[in-house]
């Protein structure tokens, strides 16, 4: 009989970035999916027009619990309806993180989506920043 080994999971991927849930949002709700747009400020070095806001319940996600909101600063999509994300019971399935060098967004993020129906569905984007909103952790107590 072979033996069985574990391998600890490490905390992140060398080669992802330290925001990126590489663990997994497999299972997470999105509750909803809410378009932010400003007019484009030119005297600022960093310049931010939209973001869609995609926010999560992560409690009931596989790995990452904590996250509970995704902001994608400067976004355009490839592929898919980023509004249909938003609809009634839609859950993260997968996704995958690339590095795109050389390219006015740096960052492409693929998403496969699962409605309450089961059907399943794609989302590309590309985008230039990202914020992570986290839900703080409760650590347990001792007493």
């Amino acid at each position: 009989m072979g033996r069985k080994v574990i391998v600890p999971m490490p905390e992140r991927a060398a080669d992802m970035p330290e925001w990126y849930w590489f663990r997994g949002l497999h299972d997470a709700v999105v509750v909803d999916v809410a378009e932010q747009t400003w007019p484009v400020d030119y005297t600022q070095t960093v310049r931010r027009y939209n973001a869609p806001e995609i926010s999560l319940d992560c409690r009931n996600a596989m790995m990452e619990q904590d996250i509970s909101r995704i902001t994608l600063y400067n976004c355009k999509v490839i592929a898919g309806d980023v509004s249909r994300m938003g609809g009634e019971r839609v859950w993260w399935y997968t996704d995958r993180l690339e590095r795109r060098e050389a390219d006015k967004w740096p960052w492409q993020l693929t998403a496969t989506l699962e409605e309450g129906s089961g059907e399943r569905f794609e989302v590309v984007v590309r985008f230039e920043d990202v914020f992570i909103e986290r839900r703080k952790r409760h650590s347990a107590r001792k007493g």
